[in-house]
């Protein structure tokens, strides 16, 4: 039997979901036990406040009335939790079975129980902590959201919405070229979802592991490619990652874009920077081996000589990291290091 009672806490009125929602403003909790409790928050946090025990599965809280008409489709949640286990809350849509809006795996052990891709390299069980995780659905408007727990018990102390800055945008009209901006950098990629590595550091970067790791993992055609435009002369990868991938850390992209000249252009370099190593070919040829485990620096690599031919030439690059973020930037330059704009880009 579900047990259910209304919290004297819980607040009249509509919540903005881009504000944080505290654990005493919950309206109902409800469990198959009658455990949960809202406590003070220990003297010496921080944080503040009261908080929420939500002990074990089948345990839910609910927030009335919460407004999601400011947030977006790429929006992510900010949570404070505790917890002892690694466990994972879901934030539903109207009741407990609701729709799925966010999924927030809570891993907070160091050893090999952690959940994949654990952004803590130390134990923080029974620490309060702040995840992210992203928005898989968005609530038209306003509405009820429960707060359920899918593992071993966790204690919340507020949460809130944001609207994630735009780091690149999806292409709908693929077939239309576009050019390289001022600088000469290529924004437009062919992005495939990221593929998961097992990489606990990224001391295993040698050149001999990297070199095995992108010419076995070559990209398939079945895989799941997404157009993007950058916002900025680099692409963000790990943006990407965190909205197409499985897991935050170690992950190998594969990036492709498509360079159609009107006439031969000799003598011209492959200029390039990635976060984390990479590799790039140009027509089913290496041209650059960015090795070791690096920051993304504008032009930290240059090709040797090359010549893009009259028609289609087709960039590709593999980046990989390991417990970081990941970007990458690449464009052409002339023998006296000025870029190269007199071509168009396409993805097909």
């Amino acid at each position: 039997m579900i047990l259910a009672a209304v919290i004297a806490a819980g607040v009249n009125g509509i919540t903005p979901a881009t504000s944080r929602i505290e654990a005493e403003s919950c309206n109902i909790f409800g469990a198959a036990h009658d455990t949960i409790r809202i406590s003070p928050i220990d003297n010496g946090d921080r944080e503040g406040g009261r908080h929420m025990l939500l002990p074990r599965q089948g345990c839910w809280m609910q927030y009335n009335k919460v407004d999601f008409s400011r947030v977006n489709e790429d929006a992510y949640i900010i949570i404070c939790v505790k917890a002892d286990n690694n466990t994972t809350l879901c934030v539903r849509d109207k009741s407990a079975t609701g729709k799925i809006i966010s999924k927030i795996d809570v891993a907070v052990k160091s050893d090999g129980t952690a959940a994949q891709g654990s952004p803590f390299r130390r134990d923080v069980s029974g620490q309060w902590i702040r995840l992210t995780a992203p928005v898989q659905f968005k609530p038209m408007s306003v509405t009820d959201i429960v707060v359920t727990c899918e593992g071993s018990g966790a204690s919340i102390d507020w949460m809130l919405f944001k609207n994630r800055p735009r780091y690149f945008r999806p292409v709908t009209k693929v077939a239309q070229p576009s050019l390289p901006d001022a600088q000469g950098f290529i924004r437009r990629w062919r992005l495939m979802e990221p593929i998961s590595q097992d990489i606990p550091s990224n001391i295993v970067f040698s050149d001999t592991w990297l070199r095995r790791l992108f010419t076995n993992s070559q990209p398939q055609p079945q895989g799941r490619w997404h157009v993007m435009d950058s916002e900025s002369y680099n692409m963000k990868l790990f943006r990407f990652g965190e909205k197409y991938g499985s897991q935050l850390y170690g992950n190998l992209f594969w990036c492709e874009t498509i360079i159609t000249c009107s006439e031969d252009i000799t003598d011209v370099r492959l200029a390039a920077g990635s976060n984390g190593a990479s590799m790039w070919w140009l027509d089913g040829k290496e041209v650059l081996f960015l090795e070791g485990d690096r920051r993304m620096v504008q032009d930290d690599g240059v090709s040797r000589r090359l010549t893009l031919h009259r028609g289609r030439n087709v960039l590709r690059c593999a980046v990989v990291n390991g417990p970081g973020l990941t970007d990458m930037c690449a464009r052409f330059v002339d023998e006296k290091g000025k870029p190269i704009t007199t071509y168009n880009i396409t993805t097909k």
